[in-house]
């Protein structure tokens, strides 16, 4: 019983010092050591991690023959403590021992265990990427393009509603129909530009999850992993709503009578006749005549209740709201499903890369 005793007590002495994995003696030194039976050779074991304790064993079994019985006895159960990364190299060493299959049937099993720690971790890791880029990266796109709408619309209603002497409104006083505000407002309103902003933030944020993804995998692997995120630039498919526009023209017949009142007064009347009759009237791509949108102008009407905004001001409130609706629930939303496939994509081929380099 005392001794059965003494061989529990060292077998979790072994345990304890084998998978700790602190450091130990060189390979110098483990092959000229002086060992003077098990017992020395035992507390030689205390000192090593797995590594350098099979490092031990298979440089010194041939002239300590006790060593292979010890090393079943005492060392090869307490390797079943260990993870993958300290078992890869004790199966490497022990390959043509009489412990080779049963170690690598162990290493077969902790890297299982692995691989399932990973596939769950990535996974998590999916959900939050997918979640930051919903709760984080979207609203920063949205608010600078709220931004940039805001400095575009106005350059685009002060060219029709506003300038020197509010000359440009006579548009309206010579026969122009309300299609002349959409080819004013497009030939200042560049689409393209917020496809490059959106595109912009969303590169930058697959460079930001990519090196996650490399320094992730770096750990588990050892080895760099470089993904090529290729979520194509949509092109915006967006314009102003039918309600919108018949807005705008409402809102330009109210301000005839008092505009009448002034232009005849102004000397830069017979200027603007002259330079404004006679022209060839434009034509409005079809693209932009989106009638059944879901954008609710009576709701941006009623948020505007309260703010008491002039009529510039209130028309220009309209367009913005207009735009950035169909920009936030049809183009974002579009690209949001890409980004996710992306991610979706990068998360199984960093899996595989993974499972093909443990």
């Amino acid at each position: 019983m005392e001794n059965l005793r003494k061989h529990i007590l060292t077998f979790v002495s072994v345990l304890t010092l084998l998978c700790s994995c602190n450091g130990g003696k060189g390979e110098t030194d483990l092959s000229n050591i002086e060992v003077n039976g098990p017992n020395e050779a035992l507390e030689i074991f205390k000192t090593l991690s797995p590594d350098s304790g099979t490092l031990f064993y298979t440089m010194r079994r041939a002239d300590l023959p006790f060593l292979d019985s010890l090393y079943e006895e005492n060392i090869l159960p307490a390797l079943y403590e260990c993870d993958y990364y300290e078992l890869k190299p004790v199966a490497e060493r022990l390959k043509e021992t009489e412990f080779e299959d049963i170690v690598q049937i162990l290493l077969d099993e902790k890297k299982d265990e692995l691989i399932s720690i990973v596939e769950n971790e990535l996974d998590s890791n999916l959900i939050y990427e997918q979640q930051f880029f919903t709760e984080y990266v979207m609203p920063a796109i949205s608010l600078e393009v709220d931004s940039l709408l805001n400095e575009d619309v106005k350059k685009s209603m002060d060219d029709y509603a506003g300038g020197i002497l509010n000359y440009k409104k006579l548009f309206f006083f010579l026969g122009r129909n309300k299609d002349d505000f959409k080819e004013k407002f497009w030939d200042n309103f560049d689409l393209e530009k917020y496809e490059d902003l959106i595109a912009k933030h969303i590169s930058s944020y697959f460079d930001m999850i990519g090196s996650s993804q490399n320094e992730y995998c770096k750990q588990v692997t050892g080895k760099t992993f470089e993904f090529e995120y290729s979520a194509e630039k949509r092109k915006i498919k967006a314009g102003l709503s039918k309600p919108t526009v018949k807005l705008v023209h409402k809102y330009t017949e109210e301000e005839k009578d008092g505009m009448t009142k002034e232009f005849i007064k102004d000397w830069a009347v017979p200027f603007a006749l002259g330079s404004l009759t006679g022209g060839v009237g434009w034509v409005v791509s079809a693209a932009y005549d989106i009638g059944n949108l879901g954008y609710d102008i009576k709701v941006t009407l009623d948020e505007m209740k309260e703010m008491n905004p002039s009529a510039d001001e209130r028309i220009s409130y309209i367009v913005e709201n207009d735009l950035a609706y169909q920009i936030s629930e049809y183009y974002l939303s579009d690209c949001k499903k890409d980004v996710f496939k992306e991610l979706e994509r990068s998360r199984d081929q960093l899996k595989q890369y993974i499972i093909e380099n443990l």
